[in-house]
């Protein structure tokens, strides 16, 4: 496989021992400088950093931890030398420099950190903004250098912030756009020709969508103001976009942008009928009215049962879609326990076609594994966690198998997040 010579090639960096993990955690880091803007990063090799968490005694997630793999290889990680963060969001990448964003559910550190990868695979922190207590931050988008955006699933707004200096700018509040009887819940944020797209969940304190469309905010880059809040009333998708999953909304190389709408994720014990695709073309502000792919729709090819929605995505090129697919029926227990309900299959989407295919055989994962990556050219990697196995799994696109058909990665917890880093 192409992860041999990648091992080969990947020498002179002090690894995390693999196959035994120890080592000294970095329970303080650095005191951060003056002016984050003025630290280099590192040279590192591609490799992968990932998000574990884990569970307390009611089998939620407790505690999460950011690893770093220092290379792409195979082995065994434990939460020995990994970053302690709060419950939350897979951290933003930009030019060597990790951001991590407090609890969505709640935090005790509200602040957005910046944080440097060293060689020995720990986390120097060199920066902070401090955001308000309720903000919930989950999502960034970076512009240029001198300016970035971070949506405040909590407080209803986007701030536009410096992503050297961690300084804010300007707030964006969106709370008059929210829904009768909910908060808009600013979510994940894509840029495109000028434009910031915001998606808005719209959920009551239930976590339940009261109205059944999907809205978007788009967000003028040159004056940092609010254009409009677009909606699809048509197709009746809801949930629009999944806080904690930074793929859930994509460019593709058209130039269109996608959704990935979770609809009734929070009624698990019914068949959700609101849970797809929506899109907005190249050169449209709006949403196409021309295109839905609703999971209520399609029978997927390799399980009995339809897909209730996708839990976390990535985007593979010309029109498909990898995705962890959640389909509730595969577990008689889901009410007992929805974290650990074993309800996930890895699937392939395709978008054009309106397709969705199992992939494989793998009995399935829990619910709270989730995370997506790919690296650009061929290989992706997922989250997995069964009642025999836990890690990551690596996926070929070329062949369109799980190879290895063993963990590509095990790791200590439930891995919550994965994000493909490229050489810098």
């Amino acid at each position: 496989m192409k992860q041999t010579s990648r091992a080969l090639c990947a020498v002179g960096l002090g690894l995390l021992t693999l196959l035994s993990s120890c080592g000294k955690r970095n329970d303080q880091p650095t005191p951060p400088t003056p002016n984050p803007g003025e630290v280099t990063p590192l040279k590192l090799p591609e490799h992968l950093i990932f998000l574990t968490s884990v569970t307390g005694g009611d089998g939620s997630p407790s505690a999460s931890y950011l690893i770093s793999t220092g290379r792409i290889i195979p082995g065994k990680f434990t939460n020995a030398n990994g970053l302690p963060l709060e419950v939350g969001n897979t951290p933003y990448y930009w030019e060597g420099r990790t951001y991590t964003f407090p609890g969505i559910m709640g935090s005790t550190k509200s602040q957005l950190g910046c944080y440097l990868e060293q060689i020995d695979q720990t986390y120097r922190q060199v920066g902070a903004l401090p955001v308000a207590g309720t903000a919930a931050t989950t999502a960034m988008a970076v512009l240029n250098k001198d300016k970035a955006y971070i949506s405040n699933w909590g407080s209803g707004t986007v701030q536009v912030i410096n992503p050297l200096t961690l300084t804010s700018t300007k707030t964006i509040d969106l709370n008059k756009y929210a829904h009768e009887g909910a908060l808009v819940r600013p979510s994940v944020m894509v840029l495109r020709d000028g434009l910031l797209y915001v998606a808005l969940c719209q959920l009551n304190a239930q976590w339940q969508t009261v109205k059944e469309q999907a809205d978007i905010a788009i967000i003028d880059t040159q004056k940092d103001e609010l254009l409009k809040v677009i909606s699809d009333t048509k197709h009746k998708l809801t949930f629009c976009s999944r806080p904690i999953d930074p793929n859930s909304m994509f460019i593709d190389e058209q130039g269109d942008i996608y959704v990935n709408c979770l609809g009734s994720m929070e009624d698990p014990l019914h068949p959700n009928q609101k849970a797809g695709f929506l899109r907005i073309k190249k050169g449209e502000t709006e949403f196409d009215p021309s295109y839905m792919l609703r999971t209520a729709d399609i029978k997927p090819e390799g399980v009995a049962h339809n897909v209730d929605f996708f839990s976390s995505i990535a985007y593979l090129g010309k029109g498909k879609v990898l995705a962890l697919a959640s389909i509730n029926k595969l577990d008689p227990d889901l009410a007992k326990n929805m974290y650990m309900a074993y309800v996930h299959r890895l699937a392939l989407i395709d978008l054009q076609a309106k397709t969705i295919r199992v992939i494989g055989d793998q009995p399935a994962s829990t619910a709270m594994a989730i995370g997506v990556t790919y690296d650009g050219s061929r290989y992706a990697y997922y989250s997995y966690t069964s009642k025999e196995r836990q890690g990551i799994y690596c996926y070929d696109t070329q062949t369109g198998k799980i190879d290895p058909e063993e963990p590509y990665i095990t790791t200590e917890g439930t891995v919550t997040g994965i994000r493909y880093i490229p050489a810098n």
